[in-house]
């Protein structure tokens, strides 16, 4: 209610307003004699005493003064943030920082940390997040009353690769926390275990007996590869890298959604045995997927006859990681798992390998296989030619078989 100024002040006679004093005097018989007006003890009000009227709130946009408080604290609901604990100390690597993504993030230095009560907890409680594998949750009372919000993501051997992390009021919902695809390969086979949200984010089928997947089969999900040379590195016992960030293109063969995925891998040695973890990111509502590479759709495209495969393999490491056939031809099981080789076959992979890094153009092998213990064994002929100028040796083989598994 907007009160009158002068409401305490003598009412004007009727019919008449408030008088203006003037200086001259008026003429006698021109005008009536006008009363004077009573002197009154009130004097105007300064601009300045008058109360303030707020102008309107729109239509249907009326806040009460509770309203009006508590919009300003929900408009600041901080993002969640994302730390990688892929090492063998579990070390908190912060990766992503609501829609800022980092390669070596601090934990001190996030938007969620910045208030000296959550940079204080924060560090313990994710601590035991990791400890317990379980979900963390945490509040401090006070003037200002804190929620902490810690969530661990575990990787297909149990560790947890991963722990997303809020912070916020506990009247504030946290926002929507987004999957977080976790995998683990064999540094030897190539051979990599994969949770449910990554094979959502790649588009893949789901299946029971498919809990495993091949180096070929892996990138056969993707149009596009970021650095694909520097993630090989991780699998090279001669090589000093032990990390590596990078993205990946997916058409989604099965969801026919393409995204832009994003990888943060570690180098994990235990008791002797080497092998790559990861975890996996969807960023693409931060960075549009390019265009897919041209070499990934040449490669889909190149016909192959059917007693043919054709495949890209590491010469550092001798694994394979790219693998072509027709789907009815006798090398496609090839295609999703690795074959028995005999002990000769093995032999011979590791000279043709050998020779190519030291300089040989081509090279030829013969192996036996077989994708079923109880099979019989099936040669097969391989030509090896070498891919020059790149900084990692690959070469591309020619695998021939007559015979019918």
């Amino acid at each position: 209610m907007t009160t009158d100024p002068q409401a305490h002040a003598d009412p004007a006679p009727n019919g008449h307003g408030t008088e203006r004093l003037g200086h001259t005097t008026p003429t006698p018989g021109l005008h009536p004699a006008r009363p004077e007006p009573a002197a009154s003890t009130h004097r105007c009000p300064s601009p300045a005493d008058l109360p303030r009227r707020r102008p309107p709130s729109p239509a249907g946009t009326q806040q009460t003064p509770r309203a009006r408080t508590e919009q300003p604290e929900q408009s600041r609901v901080l993002g969640w943030a994302l730390a990688e604990t892929l090492s063998a100390t579990a070390e908190l690597v912060v990766v992503a920082d609501q829609d800022k993504l980092k390669d070596h993030g601090v934990l001190d230095r996030t938007r969620i940390a910045q208030s000296r009560r959550a940079s204080q907890i924060l560090p313990t409680t994710v601590g035991e997040c990791i400890l317990t594998r379980k979900r963390q949750y945490r509040e401090i009372q006070g003037t200002a009353p804190l929620a902490v919000h810690i969530v661990p993501t575990l990787g297909p051997s149990g560790a947890v690769h991963a722990v997303q992390l809020w912070t916020g009021t506990p009247t504030q919902k946290p926002p929507r926390r987004a999957p977080i695809g976790t995998i683990e390969w064999d540094a030897t086979t190539g051979v990599a275990q994969l949770n449910s949200a990554l094979e959502r984010q790649l588009g893949v089928l789901p299946s029971p007996s498919r809990t495993h997947r091949t180096l070929p089969d892996l990138v056969s999900h993707f149009d596009g590869f970021d650095d694909f040379l520097g993630f090989l590195d991780l699998f090279d016992r001669n090589s000093a890298a032990d990390r590596w960030i990078g993205t990946v293109t997916t058409p989604g063969r099965f969801s026919i959604i393409r995204r832009h995925l994003r990888i943060i891998a570690r180098v994990y040695i235990d008791s002797g045995k080497r092998s790559v973890r990861g975890i996996v990111h969807d960023i693409t509502g931060l960075q549009p997927p390019p265009p897919p590479h041209l070499d990934s759709a040449t490669l889909a495209g190149c016909p192959i006859p059917p007693t043919h495969a054709l495949a890209r393999i590491d010469l550092g490491t001798c694994l394979i990681n790219r693998w072509l056939c027709p789907v009815t031809g006798p090398l496609e099981p090839w295609t999703s798992r690795n074959p028995d080789i005999d002990d000769n076959g093995m032999a011979a992979i590791a000279r043709c390998c050998a020779e190519l890094r030291q300089g040989a153009t081509n090279a030829t092998a013969d192996l036996r296989i077989r994708f079923v213990e109880t099979n019989p064994w099936l040669p097969v002929h391989a030509e090896w030619s070498a891919l020059r100028d790149t900084r990692r040796p690959q070469a591309i083989i020619d695998f021939t078989t007559e015979h019918q598994p």
